[in-house]
């Protein structure tokens, strides 16, 4: 019994985490922070790596190309350490 409840809470969690990406999606959509649907561009994607927005990046990476989360994960990390380091203040 036990092992049922905890593998439902598991299960739970998992859907309500795909919801509320879905959901933060919706409202950046409506504020301009996240591309129209199907008008994602790769441009938009190193954008949003860019901000630091990672997981909208891997989501519009994912939209753009079709590609696995493992490999969409490689491409946004890759991406990462192209970047320019921050400015450092003194």
């Amino acid at each position: 019994m036990t092992l049922l409840l905890v593998g439902f809470l598991v299960l739970l969690a998992i859907a309500l985490s795909a919801f509320s990406v879905d959901l933060f999606v919706h409202i950046f959509r409506r504020r301009g922070r996240y591309p129209a649907r199907g008008k994602v561009t790769l441009e938009d994607v190193g954008k949003l790596v860019s901000k630091g927005e990672r997981i909208l990046a891997m989501r519009a990476y994912r939209e753009v190309t079709g590609a696995s989360l493992k490999e969409t994960q490689e491409a946004i990390e890759s991406m990462e350490r192209s970047l320019p380091p921050p400015p450092v203040e003194e």
